[in-house]
């Protein structure tokens, strides 16, 4: 069971408060390099909570 700490959480509402602001300005996240940042970003984070991260944004 992994141990989530307060880094962890602040950095799980700033992601999701980021999604919130690209959502409500239509910002186009879809783009080549995005998606290649995000496979990038993949490999190097092992942690769940990282993986949890990235499915987000990468089902926006």
């Amino acid at each position: 069971m992994a141990v989530v700490t307060r880094t962890m959480v602040r950095r799980k509402l700033v992601h999701t408060g980021l999604l919130l602001k690209i959502k409500a300005q239509n910002l186009p996240i879809d783009s080549p390099a995005i998606r290649a940042r995000l496979a990038t970003t993949r490999e190097q984070w092992a942690h769940p909570m990282y993986g949890r991260y990235i499915d987000l944004w990468d089902s926006q």
